[in-house]
């Protein structure tokens, strides 16, 4: 009996000392002051406070408690930066990502803290390849090959010559070439590939007289490449001041909507079915024109009837003489300057001479519309997705005005007003040499010409053709006819009229009866 009452005896003795061992080591660990969620409540309630050393140490407590736990970690994090000790705040978040982590949103936050300290990418990279294996997330594992390419990125290659004009010949050099290194590079405008002409450090790149765009691509001994540098330059002597103000298209609005007619004082010039005709001289001639235009006593026409190419013939009928052989679209003489798409060569701008000599190309860049006004070209870029574009005349300065998909752009006022397509088409207008845009029509149209003080449009929504002033004022409709390819001569609106055939018709500019052309 003796033995089993020893026997208990010690048996509750050991199980007293055991509890003892754990409330011992409990209290050693979380202390008198409470366990994880009271130390948590006690940071939450020292940050509130403004007591950020505190509650620090309150997070840094309940971390000991539950060393697997996020919050404990995030809150001191935050309160790091609070503290401003960023450093901190990462050294924090690594450790917690350093044991066996469920939390999503801890991974998130260091790599917040990474990106807006801008820690190495290196350190970045980790973090996101060790989130893709735990949460099984593709979007952490492309986010880690995006650093990656980062990391191998080769630094630009450096020119020592800065973009711009230059009377003389120039030779253009790189700067920064480490060992291995090769760069492929292009003078039309076009991107480099590894394809392309390479880059002779001894001989450099000259530059050949008039514009050149050269786009540089570097890459180094393991293949990384740098991104593409471009440079516009100009060889040269540049158009003064005074001569580019003289060049505005002379047949100015009428040539984005096809140029039917021409207005020459006494007279009108139209393109009607059967061919080209005078209201004071009858028929010029049989062919089908477009783009009409008149320079020292020649009008100037696309011929539809010869493959697009530019013809022209004198005022009275006589002299018709083919000037570009080449497939045009729409043509503009500025002076004494022809200024065409040319789509014989992928639409891109050219310009000639008025016999059709000098030819030059002016840019790569597709181009489907544009005008003339004060020696700079106004197209619509679709090299660019339809932008707003201007080209000086002499080739040396390229810019986009608008990144808006544009169409049927005029010149009025000294504005330039274009149709935005990201807009329904409705008009709007910008300075020559940009700046902020402005609505000036609150409703779509299919297209528009300017003469003066008024806009002459195509409606949409509301069949026939309007007029209102530059500021969209005064509207007023002047037909119900579906008439397109709007131009104006005198004081007569002209337009094809598809209600009728698509024959020509016009219009007073003030509206009244509208009537076949003779």
């Amino acid at each position: 009996m003796k033995t089993k009452t020893g026997i208990k005896a010690a048996a509750w003795g050991l199980a007293i000392l055991i509890n003892a061992v754990i409330v011992f080591a409990y209290f050693g660990l979380v202390g008198l002051d409470g366990g994880y969620h009271t130390q948590i409540e006690k940071g939450d309630e020292y940050v509130a406070a403004g007591e950020y050393e505190k509650a620090v140490k309150a997070y840094t407590k309940a971390m000991s408690i539950a060393p697997t736990t996020s919050t404990g970690y995030i809150k001191a994090a935050e309160t790091y930066e609070r503290l401003q000790l960023p450093d901190k705040a990462i050294e924090t978040m690594e450790k917690y990502v350093a044991t066996s982590p469920r939390s999503l949103e801890s991974f998130e936050y260091l790599l917040s803290l990474y990106e807006e300290h801008d820690s190495a990418l290196e350190k970045r990279i980790a973090v996101l390849d060790q989130a893709a294996v735990l949460f099984d997330d593709a979007g952490y594992a492309t986010r880690s090959g995006e650093l990656k390419l980062l990391l191998s990125a080769v630094e630009a290659p450096a020119v020592t010559l800065a973009a711009g004009s230059y009377k003389d010949a120039q030779t253009v050099k790189i700067s920064n070439l480490d060992a291995g290194d090769t760069v492929y590079y292009t003078t039309n405008g076009a991107d480099p590939d590894t394809a392309c002409s390479k880059y002779n450090p001894e001989k450099g790149i000259s530059l050949k007289k008039g514009a050149t765009t050269l786009k540089l691509l570097r890459c180094d001994a393991e293949g990384h490449t740098s991104d593409v540098v471009s440079l516009a330059y100009y060889i040269g002597d540049r158009l003064s001041g005074t001569a580019l103000e003289g060049l505005t298209s002379q047949s100015g609005n009428g040539i984005v909507t096809g140029a039917r007619t021409l207005y020459l004082g006494t007279e009108t010039v139209y393109s009607a079915k059967g061919g080209l005709f005078s209201t004071t001289r009858g028929m010029l001639t049989d062919d089908a024109a477009e783009s009409l235009n008149y320079s020292n006593g020649y009008i100037y026409y696309v011929n539809t009837s010869d493959g697009d190419t530019l013809y022209r013939i004198d005022a009275l009928g006589q002299n018709r003489e083919q000037i570009l052989k080449v497939k045009c679209g729409m043509v503009h003489i500025a002076g004494e300057t022809i200024v065409f798409e040319n789509k014989s060569d992928g639409s891109a701008l050219y310009t000639a001479s008025l016999t059709g000599g000098s030819q030059t190309k002016l840019t790569n860049d597709r181009v489907s519309m544009f005008t003339v006004f004060k020696g700079y070209i106004y197209c619509r870029n679709d090299s660019d997705s339809g932008a707003l574009y201007r080209y000086s005349l002499d080739g040396a300065e390229s810019e986009a005005l608008v990144d808006a998909r544009v169409s049927c752009i005029n010149i009025s006022d000294n504005f330039v007003y274009y149709m935005n397509m990201n807009d329904d088409g409705k008009i709007y207008r910008i300075a020559p040499d940009g700046g902020d845009a402005s609505q000036v029509c609150p409703v779509g149209v299919s297209e528009f010409t300017l003469s003066g003080e008024t806009i002459f449009y195509r409606g949409v929504a509301e069949k026939g053709i309007f007029r209102c002033g530059l500021m969209g004022e005064d509207t007023m409709q002047l037909t119900g006819d579906d008439g397109a390819k709007l131009s104006v001569a005198g004081n007569r609106l002209y337009y094809v009229n598809y209600s009728d055939g698509s024959a020509l018709y016009s219009i007073g500019i003030n509206g009244g009866a509208g009537a076949p052309v003779a």
